[in-house]
């Protein structure tokens, strides 16, 4: 959890290679003010899944109070989901904005060594509402057989230059009522 602003997470020098590995939860929480700096460089951000224990139905069933649910697409999140969706309803990501503004440089946000379904909406990055990220130079990679969402925007701010989203099979941004821009 980083709740101190000004904070630099980089690796010492450009060709180390630093990797932070979860298992359950979010790997890098963001609770600072909400004009505040957190910045990320160098890093590698992954996620085993080996101790998240949560359905996606039984979330969605919470959301709905129905018995089954049903996705129209994978790569749609539906409009109840946007309504009921408050930032912190999402069982894991890699990196989850609850406020403040975080620039992410040269870094990977990988799902590439998940080893189980979580069966979630599984984001590798959640930006929240009144929330900016600024993404340069960075890779945002999904998993081939389960349902990764690269970035979910949900009423907040993301600009993104020279990055590259790939295998996320939900979808690559999903804008919940934010903005997103790409230089």
């Amino acid at each position: 959890v980083i709740n101190k602003p000004g904070i630099s997470l980089e690796a010492e020098e450009d060709n180390d290679e630093v990797v932070i590995l979860a298992e359950k939860g979010d790997a890098i929480l963001v609770n600072i003010d909400s004009q505040s700096y957190f910045m990320i460089k160098n890093i590698k951000v992954c996620h085993s899944g080996t101790k998240a224990e949560f359905s996606f139905n039984k979330m969605m069933k919470h959301f709905f109070n129905k018995k089954e649910v049903q996705l129209e697409s994978t790569n749609r999140v539906t409009e109840n989901f946007a309504k009921t969706y408050n930032g912190s309803n999402l069982v894991v990501s890699l990196l989850r904005i609850l406020r403040g503004q975080v620039i992410c440089e040269d870094c990977v946000f990988s799902y590439k060594i998940l080893s189980k379904s979580i069966e979630t909406i599984t984001p590798a990055i959640v930006i929240n509402q009144d929330c900016l990220a600024t993404i340069t130079r960075c890779e945002i990679v999904g998993h081939s057989t389960y349902n990764t969402i690269g970035i979910i925007v949900f009423k907040g701010n993301l600009i993104m230059d020279d990055s590259k989203l790939y295998l996320n099979l939900g979808g690559g941004v999903s804008a919940l009522l934010g903005r997103v821009k790409r230089k």
